[in-house]
């Protein structure tokens, strides 16, 4: 059978489309009808985009669905761990875990095996997180880009801060992406139209 190059996009519920013909292939709502669907994130696993991570604008959990035939609700997480929305989700490297981020600034790990979340860390609520991601090749490396503009480099692992580049963007940054060749490059993109790029080995 042909593979086919999958899209996901949010609001009243979650769509997934061909990529080529842009036709809709499927159409659900893990969550609560009555909520929107904030973000949702395929797994990481390039050749196997079988599951999808999904945040309601409620913030009251996550919910992993499996893809493989119809859509299929297999795991739900959080529930209680973010304060206010949920604003971003994104897997790690292998798929073992969750990262979450919200409009209180709280950022939230949370396990696919035990289940078990981290306690939030972050900046607080003078920082609600837009967008996070994790390194798919330095595998601790997490990002965070927030209200204030400015991004964040987080240790995983000890949810610790590593280098905060403070206000990268004049404006509210809205997205993030790591290299996936390599880990010193890191971009993000905000409201004040600007891409900026940086160098996380000279923190410029």
């Amino acid at each position: 059978m042909e593979e086919v190059t999958r899209l996901v996009s949010t609001g009243d519920c979650v769509k997934i489309w061909d990529a080529v013909s842009m036709a809709p292939l499927e159409q659900f709502n893990p969550h609560s009808s009555s909520h929107p669907v904030a973000q949702a994130c395929w797994s990481s696993n390039i050749l196997s985009d079988q599951y999808l991570v999904s945040a309601s604008s409620s913030g009251d959990k996550l919910v992993v669905s499996s893809l493989k035939s119809t859509p299929v609700p297999v795991v739900e997480l959080a529930d209680g761990d973010h304060k206010e929305e949920v604003t971003c989700v994104s897997f790690n490297a292998n798929d073992s875990y969750v990262a979450s981020g919200s409009t209180s600034g709280d950022l939230v790990l949370h396990s696919l095996t035990t289940n078990m979340s981290t306690r939030a860390f972050g900046h607080g609520s003078n920082q609600p997180i837009h967008d996070l991601r994790l390194s798919m090749v330095k595998r601790s490396l997490l990002g965070s880009i927030s209200d204030s503009g400015t991004m964040v480099l987080w240790d995983s692992n000890t949810q610790r801060e590593l280098h905060m580049f403070d206000s990268a963007h004049k404006a509210p940054g809205s997205g993030l992406a790591f290299s996936p060749t390599s880990d010193l490059l890191v971009v993000t993109v905000g409201l004040d139209k600007k891409i900026v790029c940086y160098d996380t080995a000279s923190k410029l």
